[in-house]
């Protein structure tokens, strides 16, 4: 009986799981088992900003200039103004826990809300 090297049995298995199985399925398995950002995310290879001002908390992106609104600020509290990260977010309608608060008469232009999934530097 044949022994076949670990490397082999690697190559074999990576050839059949790429030639023979969805492309799409096998991706989404290398994706769960990585640090991974969502695709449909606003960021989508984008640099990202951290914005904090007297009206807010605020995610820039770098590409557009565009500012959104974090609702979930307890996520960025370890992040200081101007800071550069890496963020997975999705656009939300209303924020409960920001809406009536009024820190500063200041106007800080945004696109709207943002719910903060991920992030880090």
């Amino acid at each position: 009986m044949k022994k076949i090297s670990l490397f082999a049995l690697f190559v074999i298995l990576t050839g059949f799981l790429t030639q023979s199985c969805d492309k799409d399925l096998f991706e989404k398995f290398l994706d769960k088992n990585k640090d991974t950002w969502t695709k449909d995310s606003l960021n989508n290879h984008h640099k990202i900003k951290v914005v904090k001002d007297c009206t807010g908390s605020y995610l820039q992106d770098l590409s557009t200039n565009l500012d959104y609104r974090v609702c979930n600020v307890e996520l960025l509290k370890d992040f200081s103004d101007g800071t550069p990260v890496y963020a997975d977010f999705k656009k939300i309608s209303a924020c409960a826990s920001q809406d009536s608060l009024l820190v500063c008469m200041m106007y800080h232009k945004n696109e709207g809300w943002i719910e903060v999934l991920k992030i880090r530097k």
